[in-house]
């Protein structure tokens, strides 16, 4: 189940700074890019259509709602946590 992953994983790191949680965020971040750019640019064209019917580029919506989006909610997380 989804929100006891989250769960685990914000238990995790309840402890550390906010500035390594930052650095863990852009690492990740960064590790995401590099698959990106490793990736064929036949399959990064492919048209796709997602389980929430956003339909797209496959490494547009990769780039642009699997990674921009989700590293931005966990900023607004981090953000809302130290306010």
């Amino acid at each position: 189940n989804i929100d006891d992953f989250n769960e685990s994983q914000v238990a995790m790191r309840m402890e550390k700074p906010v500035a390594e949680i930052v650095k863990e965020l852009n690492t990740t971040y960064e590790q995401a890019i590099n698959v990106l750019q490793a990736t064929p640019d036949e399959l990064l064209a492919k048209q796709i259509r997602t389980p929430w019917q956003t339909e797209g580029e496959l490494g547009a919506l990769i780039l642009d709602e699997d990674i921009r989006a989700h590293v931005m909610v966990h900023l607004a997380d981090i953000s809302g946590a130290i306010a």
